[in-house]
C-alpha cells in the first residue's frame, strides 16, 4: 500500500482544492516531512491571483514547520548535523544553488 498525503493545489482565485498524492520516496540528500504548522505569504496569494511569475502545479505553503519522517540515502545536514527522523527542520523556498523546494 502506498502512502498519500494532501496537498493544497491551487488554480486560480477561487477555493483552493485539496489533492490527495502519493509520497515519493527520498532521493539521496533528500528528506520526507510532514507539515506541523504552516503561513500563506504574499507569494502565495500571487501564485493563488495567477499573477506573473506564473508557476502552475505549485503547493502554497512554503513557510512551514516540519517533522522528519524520512531520509534519503546518505541523510541530510544542516550545520554540520546529520538530520534525523523525528527533528524538526523549516524548509527554504530557495536554495544557494538556485533550486526551490518541491
Amino acid at each position: 500500500m502506498t502512502a498519500t498525503g494532501t496537498v493544497a493545489c491551487p488554480d486560480g482565485p477561487q477555493p483552493v482544492p485539496l489533492q490527495e498524492c502519493d509520497l515519493p520516496t527520498p532521493d539521496r540528500g533528500d528528506l520526507l516531512t510532514v507539515v506541523l504548522r504552516a503561513n500563506v505569504c504574499e507569494s502565495d496569494l500571487h501564485v493563488w491571483r495567477g499573477e506573473p511569475p506564473r508557476i502552475d502545479e505549485a503547493v502554497l505553503g512554503h513557510e512551514a514547520l516540519c517533522r522528519v519522517v524520512e531520509t534519503g540515502s546518505e541523510g541530510s545536514g544542516s550545520a554540520g548535523r546529520l538530520i534525523e527522523p523525528h527533528d524538526s527542520v523549516v524548509p527554504g523556498f530557495l536554495t544557494a544553488c538556485g533550486g526551490r523546494v518541491q
